[in-house]
């Protein structure tokens, strides 16, 4: 401790005053470093979860897809993230139109991450049985969802 600092405490970073009495303390017992919002020793920080970015999880998302899928995600009506997965080598028929390319996007269903993934593994292992896709680790939980649905809706 330096003599010449009239405070206590070893860590005071307060420099005295020129030629006036200074204290450190308050009438509480608090250090005036303490009551300024400083602290002798830095906290740690707090953890605060944040969510992903639309971006990133379209990033992700494209990632686990692999290459034949192009992968969009538009807030819904409800503000939720919709997610479509394209398939860039299967069309279907568009009524009257056309075609258009095959996706996971249905109209008034569930089209979460989840729910899309899924209908992406299945097209997947049903119309492209020699593609290599990080989400085809995940058909066994894929094939268990489909069956509760199925199993549900009887």
């Amino acid at each position: 401790m330096n003599s010449s600092w009239p405070c206590a405490l070893d860590a005071c970073v307060l420099p005295p005053r020129l030629g006036a009495p200074y204290r450190c303390h308050g009438e509480d017992g608090t250090h005036l470093s303490r009551r300024l919002g400083w602290d002798i020793r830095p906290r740690a920080r707090a953890e605060v979860p944040v969510p992903a970015s639309r971006s990133a999880r379209q990033r992700k998302a494209t990632t686990e897809a692999g290459p034949l899928a192009v992968v969009e995600i538009a807030v819904g009506h409800d503000n939720s993230y919709v997610y479509k997965i394209s398939c860039t080598q299967c069309e279907v028929p568009r009524p009257g139109t056309g075609t258009r390319a095959w996706s996971t996007r249905r109209p008034g269903e569930d089209n979460g991450y989840m729910a899309a993934m899924d209908r992406w593994i299945l097209h997947l292992t049903s119309q492209h049985p020699d593609a290599e896709a990080p989400c085809l680790n995940y058909l066994p939980e894929a094939r268990a969802r489909l069956q509760e649905r199925r199993d549900a809706r009887d």
